[in-house]
């Protein structure tokens, strides 16, 4: 129903060995969305329904994730997963477009903005990896115990992670949350792999941040447990166009918690700094004012 009211539609590639499955909806600039950790591509479709009158919207299964192929002998490095995402985008055609990623998926994003700075439009780092946040997160502190709040064993695990990444997670019918509790529980062995092969350094210390060039749009919770909010300053200062917005009541996941409010304050961000020019899309040279966060 999510996707039907995105106007998304479910496809599937066959890439080397891998299967990767992927949602496309609407017509106009393509935005390209890559999802968390744990995650996948219908974590975007609230997000996306707000987006898809005006722009096209591809939201890719990353591999190990979703119906994407999970292999157990496979890496999923932040670089590895940044190559295989370009790849996809070869096949597909994609040769200029808009890249918008959620935590692990924004070290991702920052990655392939950096390999190939001459296909990104914009940048979009939505509660991303990337920096080291002056204040630690709580989901590190409990990592430094030997706690992970986002690997589930059980029911009360998978309970709690929902409320750890979010402060207030949006209603799901029982059949449909037993369903996704079933998937994780599937998913156990291949997420651990997922998690190990991720380094610290990639997560929390990307270091050409500041070789960046192109204008990026950065959404925060700012009750985010799982990548503290401090994150945000750190990449206003790294990166030198950086469009920045801190949600109220949010955390981890605000797509998935305030769908309109993060597509509005997306939309706002494209919508001033792209201007009409006869048939294409062009980029106005100067930094948006903030908004009030």
């Amino acid at each position: 129903m999510e996707r039907w009211r995105a106007g998304m539609i479910e496809k599937s590639m066959d890439l080397n060995e891998l299967k990767l499955s992927y949602l496309d909806g609407g017509s106009g600039e393509i935005i390209l969305m890559i999802h968390g950790f744990g995650a996948n591509k219908d974590s975007w479709n609230r997000f996306a329904r707000h987006l898809t009158d005006k722009f096209r919207v591809i939201a890719v299964d990353l591999p190990g994730h979703g119906d994407s192929t999970s292999s157990l002998e496979r890496k999923y490095d932040i670089q590895s997963q940044a190559l295989w995402l370009a790849l996809f985008v070869n096949k597909l055609g994609m040769d200029r477009f808009h890249i918008f990623g959620s935590s692990m998926g924004g070290a991702i994003a920052i990655y392939f903005t950096h390999l190939h700075p001459d296909r990104i439009m914009t940048l979009g780092l939505m509660s991303s990896a990337g920096v080291l946040s002056p204040n630690p997160s709580e989901y590190m502190q409990l990592l430094e115990k030997g706690k992970n709040p986002l690997l589930v064993h059980s029911r009360d695990d998978f309970e709690n992670m929902l409320n750890f990444v979010m402060v207030e997670p949006p209603y799901m019918p029982w059949f449909i949350k037993n369903t996704v509790y079933e998937d994780y529980m599937e998913r156990q062995a291949i997420n651990k792999k997922i998690f190990n092969d991720i380094s610290d350094k990639e997560l929390a210390n990307i270091p050409f941040l500041s070789e960046i060039k192109k204008p990026v749009f950065v959404i925060w919770g700012k009750q985010d447990r799982v990548l503290d909010v401090s994150s945000v300053g750190v990449l206003e200062e790294r990166i030198p166009n950086t469009y920045s917005v801190i949600l109220e009541n949010t955390g981890h996941a605000p797509m998935m918690e305030k769908p309109e409010a993060s597509a509005g304050h997306y939309l706002h961000f494209l919508t001033h700094l792209l201007l009409l020019n006869n048939e294409s899309l062009q980029f106005i040279p100067v930094r948006l004012p903030r908004p009030d966060r």
